[in-house]
């Protein structure tokens, strides 16, 4: 009877246990931001002489669960004047992002293509943009263009904030300050939204006029649901959303 319950108490212990292992990996594979895809639209500013060209376009950004904690982030922004595609991919961590790759290819007045590879073990980022290539130096705290949106989302569910980050521009580094500026509720296809709205800037004498405005929706898990971009005070993009889901791996 003693080795009965003894078998039984066995089994159970087993039991448990692959069900605390197949826990732990699907916490392993699922991301702390939901996969998604957000379309968004508005206009885009060219600069031509003698005047500016304003111009509609389109923007797709989906997040993707490339599996074992690691997110794959595109954008694909599209108009009459051709497009620019994205594609990051790196790991959440605790209390931060790991970028790993990033790459832009725009097919515009002005082509272009941007690689840059994050190597965490030796604290480095090759970057190349067209024949250029750098290497850089790789701390925490350092995005690309994409895996801001990210790093942002997570800190505002978590109630962190994103004082200051540095950011892989093309083939160099620049450290830009954000600015919380309060709520705000915003008039979208998708209906009113209560908004938390982010100010940034470069942490640079003279760039004061280059801003980037966001506007967070606390109901759909701090998605950005708009963006703005002045340069030398002068609007050159805006875009709002259209319509978002929710993806899958």
């Amino acid at each position: 009877m003693n080795k009965m319950k003894l078998r039984y108490t066995a089994l159970v212990l087993v039991n448990l246990l692959g069900l605390l292992l197949a826990t732990s990996v699907l916490a392993a594979d699922s991301l702390p931001i939901h996969p998604f895809k957000a379309r968004y639209s508005g206009n885009v500013i060219v600069p031509l002489k003698p005047v500016d060209l304003s111009v509609k376009g389109t923007m797709e950004l989906t997040l993707s669960d490339a599996g074992s904690g690691r997110y794959r982030l595109s954008s694909l922004i599209s108009g009459v004047i051709g497009t620019i595609n994205s594609e990051a991919e790196g790991e959440f961590l605790k209390d931060s992002i790991h970028p790993l790759r990033y790459e832009q290819t725009a097919n515009t007045l002005k082509k272009s293509q941007t690689r840059a590879v994050f190597n965490w073990q030796n604290k480095t980022i090759d970057a190349q943009e067209n024949d250029e290539q750098r290497t850089l130096q790789l701390t925490d705290g350092v995005v690309d263009p994409l895996s801001l949106y990210l790093l942002v989302m997570r800190n505002l569910q978590e109630g962190r904030k994103t004082p200051q980050y540095t950011l892989l521009s093309s083939i160099r580094l620049k450290t830009y300050l954000a600015s919380p500026e309060g709520e705000e509720t915003l008039e979208t296809p998708l209906g009113k939204l209560r908004t938390l709205r982010i100010s940034s800037h470069r942490d640079k004498p003279g760039n004061e006029g280059d801003i980037t405005t966001l506007w967070f929706a606390p109901e759909l898990s701090y998605l950005p649901v708009q963006m703005v971009r002045q340069e030398e005070g002068k609007e050159t993009l805006r875009m709002t959303i259209q319509a978002v889901q929710n993806g899958s791996r």
